[in-house]
Protein backbone atom coordinates (compact mmCIF):
# COMPACT_ATOMS: atom_id res chain seq x y z
CA UNK A 1 0.00 0.00 0.00
CA UNK A 2 1.16 3.07 -0.75
CA UNK A 3 0.72 6.02 1.91
CA UNK A 4 0.25 9.46 0.12
CA UNK A 5 2.39 12.61 1.33
CA UNK A 6 0.06 15.58 1.66
CA UNK A 7 1.79 19.47 1.45
CA UNK A 8 -1.38 21.96 1.68
CA UNK A 9 -3.52 21.01 -0.97
CA UNK A 10 -1.03 19.48 -3.12
CA UNK A 11 -0.91 15.14 -2.85
CA UNK A 12 2.40 13.46 -3.59
CA UNK A 13 2.30 9.89 -3.90
CA UNK A 14 5.88 8.52 -2.78
CA UNK A 15 7.69 6.42 -5.06
CA UNK A 16 5.36 7.76 -8.28
CA UNK A 17 6.97 11.07 -7.93
CA UNK A 18 10.04 13.21 -7.02
CA UNK A 19 9.69 15.44 -3.98
CA UNK A 20 11.10 18.51 -3.10
CA UNK A 21 10.54 20.57 -0.44
CA UNK A 22 11.10 23.78 0.96
CA UNK A 23 10.06 26.60 2.83
CA UNK A 24 10.03 30.24 2.35
CA UNK A 25 8.46 31.80 5.13
CA UNK A 26 8.40 36.03 4.89
CA UNK A 27 7.49 37.56 8.37
CA UNK A 28 6.40 40.74 9.24
CA UNK A 29 9.17 42.39 9.56
CA UNK A 30 9.91 42.25 5.87
CA UNK A 31 6.79 42.52 4.05
CA UNK A 32 3.64 44.79 5.31
CA UNK A 33 0.54 45.03 3.41
CA UNK A 34 2.01 43.83 -0.09
CA UNK A 35 5.43 46.57 0.29
CA UNK A 36 8.42 45.76 -0.96
CA UNK A 37 11.34 44.24 0.99
CA UNK A 38 13.79 47.05 1.65
CA UNK A 39 17.30 47.03 3.20
CA UNK A 40 18.76 49.99 5.37
CA UNK A 41 21.82 49.43 4.29
CA UNK A 42 22.29 47.00 1.18
CA UNK A 43 25.48 44.72 0.53
CA UNK A 44 27.22 45.12 -2.51
CA UNK A 45 30.27 43.31 -3.96
CA UNK A 46 32.85 43.37 -6.36
CA UNK A 47 32.57 40.48 -8.10
CA UNK A 48 35.68 39.80 -9.44
CA UNK A 49 36.23 37.80 -12.65
CA UNK A 50 38.84 35.14 -12.12
CA UNK A 51 40.73 33.62 -14.44
CA UNK A 52 43.65 30.65 -13.87
CA UNK A 53 46.81 30.01 -16.47
CA UNK A 54 48.46 28.25 -18.03
CA UNK A 55 45.63 25.89 -18.74
CA UNK A 56 47.09 23.34 -19.13
CA UNK A 57 49.91 23.41 -16.85
CA UNK A 58 53.23 21.62 -16.28
CA UNK A 59 55.39 23.58 -13.67
CA UNK A 60 52.95 26.12 -12.06
CA UNK A 61 49.53 27.84 -12.08
CA UNK A 62 48.47 31.35 -11.80
CA UNK A 63 45.30 32.60 -10.02
CA UNK A 64 44.04 36.47 -11.07
CA UNK A 65 41.16 37.94 -9.80
CA UNK A 66 40.27 40.41 -12.11
CA UNK A 67 38.30 43.45 -10.14
CA UNK A 68 38.74 46.81 -8.03
CA UNK A 69 39.51 45.23 -5.20
CA UNK A 70 42.25 43.27 -3.39
CA UNK A 71 41.11 40.02 -2.31
CA UNK A 72 41.44 37.15 0.14
CA UNK A 73 40.59 33.55 0.48
CA UNK A 74 41.96 30.30 -0.08
CA UNK A 75 42.77 27.88 -3.21
CA UNK A 76 41.65 23.95 -2.95
CA UNK A 77 43.01 21.41 -5.42
CA UNK A 78 41.16 18.40 -5.70
CA UNK A 79 41.85 15.19 -7.26
CA UNK A 80 38.85 13.36 -9.25
CA UNK A 81 38.21 11.81 -6.58
CA UNK A 82 37.20 14.58 -4.79
CA UNK A 83 40.53 14.48 -2.15
CA UNK A 84 42.02 17.64 -1.18
CA UNK A 85 45.54 17.55 -2.30
CA UNK A 86 46.74 21.11 -1.48
CA UNK A 87 45.81 24.25 0.09
CA UNK A 88 46.98 27.69 -0.57
CA UNK A 89 46.13 31.18 0.53
CA UNK A 90 44.86 33.56 -1.66
CA UNK A 91 46.02 37.15 -1.26
CA UNK A 92 45.62 40.33 -3.51
CA UNK A 93 45.16 40.01 -7.20
CA UNK A 94 47.75 37.19 -8.07
CA UNK A 95 48.49 33.87 -6.79
CA UNK A 96 50.99 31.57 -8.14
CA UNK A 97 51.57 27.80 -6.90
CA UNK A 98 53.37 24.96 -8.26
CA UNK A 99 51.76 22.09 -10.13
CA UNK A 100 55.46 20.08 -10.24
CA UNK A 101 53.96 17.69 -7.87
CA UNK A 102 51.12 16.39 -9.75
CA UNK A 103 51.09 13.75 -11.60
CA UNK A 104 49.24 13.98 -15.88
CA UNK A 105 45.72 14.52 -14.86
CA UNK A 106 42.35 16.95 -14.55
CA UNK A 107 41.99 18.12 -11.00
CA UNK A 108 39.15 20.43 -9.35
CA UNK A 109 40.47 24.08 -8.31
CA UNK A 110 38.02 25.37 -5.37
CA UNK A 111 38.55 29.24 -4.89
CA UNK A 112 37.04 30.33 -1.57
CA UNK A 113 36.96 34.29 -1.55
CA UNK A 114 36.20 35.61 1.38
CA UNK A 115 32.87 37.24 2.05
CA UNK A 116 31.97 36.11 -1.40
CA UNK A 117 32.08 32.71 -1.79
CA UNK A 118 33.21 29.85 -4.39
CA UNK A 119 34.15 29.42 -7.51
CA UNK A 120 35.37 26.33 -8.89
CA UNK A 121 37.62 25.62 -12.10
CA UNK A 122 38.47 23.25 -13.95
CA UNK A 123 42.47 22.69 -14.06
CA UNK A 124 44.78 20.40 -16.47
CA UNK A 125 48.36 18.84 -15.39
CA UNK A 126 50.64 17.84 -18.04
CA UNK A 127 54.19 16.40 -18.40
Amino acid sequence: MITPFIIGGDTLIYGRENIFLAKYNVGDSCLRGGEPITFANPKTYDIPQIIHYPNPSSMECTISCLGNSSYEGTIAIYNIAGAILHLYSLSNKNTTFSTADLPTGIYQCKIKLEGIGYVCKKMVVIR
